[in-house]
């Protein structure tokens, strides 16, 4: 119990004054009887019938004492995971849409410069023509 944070007087305290060398009990494999395994199943969480039932293996007072631990502190980083998973979202959504407009911006781009090489084509014959007219008068 020592590596949980939870002693066997704190732990027998908090079940409602239950001592210490009863709790040891436990630890060492004896059962707890109904009532305390109602505080137990209460104090960490689990169902009763996990602790009644003889069918099953029953989970050591020190199993349950880590398995509340690993909740509590699965419930104490679970909102700085959630928001740091929500900004994650985010800054990719922000990342997909300025990659697509980026994208939408170079397709524009191509089309412009396709426009422009049109224009230039056009530019160069007329100014072929106007260049062989110039050269040639006497074909006016």
């Amino acid at each position: 119990m020592k590596n949980q944070a939870l002693s066997n007087l704190e732990l027998g305290k908090s079940l409602g004054g239950i001592s210490h060398t009863t709790v040891a009990d436990w630890l060492s494999g004896a059962r707890p009887r109904q009532k305390a395994a109602l505080r137990l199943a209460e104090f960490f969480g689990v169902p009763v019938s996990v602790l009644l039932d003889d069918s099953q293996e029953l989970p050591t007072v020190r199993d349950l004492a880590y398995a509340r631990q690993v909740a509590a502190n699965a419930r104490r980083s679970f909102p700085k995971n959630l928001a740091a998973a929500q900004a994650n979202f985010e800054t990719r959504m922000h990342q997909r849409e300025m990659a697509r407009k980026t994208f939408d911006f170079v397709d524009f781009l191509r089309g412009q410069a396709l426009a422009l090489r049109a224009q230039a084509d056009a530019l160069d014959k007329h100014a072929d023509s106007l260049e062989k007219a110039a050269v040639d008068p006497a074909r006016r």
